[in-house]
């Protein structure tokens, strides 16, 4: 017989286990949150105060990793299988298992929504919502107010400064002023008082929407920066935010090869080419990065290989190492850059009988990018 003692921990109690029996122990409280709460911190890999006090001053064997800072680590010891422990002879019965296992669940639950890293996602859906939806707005706004001013209507392209104006004058007659066009050769209908007041609610609530989303974008700019401060700085929070709302986490963002990441966001168009073929995507979002989607299009796909790779540093820097290396890598794609557009100043030759290549031209219209100019709509940041 062996003369170590064992470190035991069931669901119910830690115990020593000397000889096949049961030396001393350290019973659990008898009610299901305290029981979650010890196998929560058993699943994070911590050490129990239970079973800190059983170790204390012996000479003790574990089977688990968690616990070899108290023992000898001997997971395939045979004392360990021989080691039988009764839990309803202790008064553990297993329907307070059962109770204990569904408020571990609510812990873990809980905790996981408060994680900045599932937050961030929502906010990203919000936003798409939000822009979605004042598009929408947007058009049917200016289809209704080109009944009475086209001028107004193709004066002002840009939708929020649209939206105000219509908001603080109502009637054209005001901005047509400010827009130097005279009055008497404006064309449209004439609008009456209650088309007024529906064309000014539209346009406050579309205004509203704009709103909001500045809102989270500042809500998201904050969040990125304080859970991916590298990533956010070099390729823009928004595009960073929309790549980790498809990872779930810095860590799993961190553990993708670049080539995944230089495709994140561009799934339907990846998965028509494996369905029907043609040709593959070369970018996802990483396209609404603007050195990216202002180069000419034989470079793109080049551009955001090279990015893609820079920026598996920038996560597993933000994941793991904690350092601030983005000047660093900003630097890289940079140079990157200039060296892409060295080596391939032309297009290449086309193929005989092979199709012309992919413009990639955004969409036009609705919310732009606030850094990145005339990207595509859901693009709303980009360095």
């Amino acid at each position: 017989m062996s003369n170590d003692s064992y470190l035991v921990t069931r669901w119910f109690g830690s115990f020593l286990v000397e000889n096949g029996r049961i030396a001393d122990k350290r019973l659990f409280p008898n009610n299901p949150k305290a029981i979650a709460e010890r196998l929560k911190l058993i699943s994070e890999g911590s050490v129990l105060g239970e079973e800190r006090e059983l170790a204390g001053g012996r000479k003790t064997v574990v089977s688990e990793k968690r616990l070899s800072l108290l023992g000898r680590y001997a997971p395939e010891d045979d004392n360990f299988r021989l080691a039988e422990i009764d839990a309803s002879a202790l008064g553990f019965e297993m329907k307070l298992l059962h109770a204990a296992s569904l408020e571990l669940g609510r812990l873990q639950t809980r905790e996981s929504s408060t994680e900045p890293d599932r937050q961030i996602s929502q906010a990203i859906n919000a936003m798409e919502d939000v822009i979605n939806t004042a598009n929408l707005l947007l058009e049917r706004l200016r289809e209704w107010y080109g009944l009475y001013s086209p001028e107004v209507v193709e004066g002002i392209s840009d939708g929020e400064q649209f939206a105000r104006k219509i908001a603080e004058h109502g009637k054209p007659s005001g901005i047509l002023k400010e827009l130097g066009i005279d009055e008497s050769t404006a064309l449209g209908a004439e609008m009456g008082d209650a088309d007024e007041a529906a064309v000014r609610q539209l346009a406050n609530s579309l205004i509203n929407l704009y709103e909001s989303k500045h809102d989270l974008e500042l809500h998201i700019d904050e969040t990125m920066m304080q859970i991916a401060p590298n990533i956010s700085k070099v390729i823009g929070s928004g595009i960073a935010a929309r790549m980790l709302a498809i990872a779930g986490t810095v860590e799993n963002l961190a553990m993708m090869p670049a080539s995944t990441i230089q495709l994140l966001g561009a799934e339907k168009a990846l998965f028509r080419y494996l369905k029907e073929g043609g040709k593959p995507p070369k970018h996802g979002y990483i396209y609404q990065y603007r050195a990216v989607n202002t180069s000419p299009w034989w470079q793109r796909g080049k551009i955001a290989r090279m990015m893609a790779a820079k920026l598996v540093t920038a996560a597993k820097a933000d994941a793991f190492t904690k350092r601030d290396v983005a000047a660093e890598i900003a630097a890289g794609i940079d140079n990157g850059i200039q060296e892409i557009k060295r080596k391939y100043p032309s297009a290449p030759e086309k193929k005989k009988g092979a199709p012309g290549g992919f413009s990639g031209r955004p969409q036009q219209g609705g919310f732009k990018g606030h850094r990145g100019g005339g990207g595509p709509v859901h693009g709303y940041r980009s360095r």
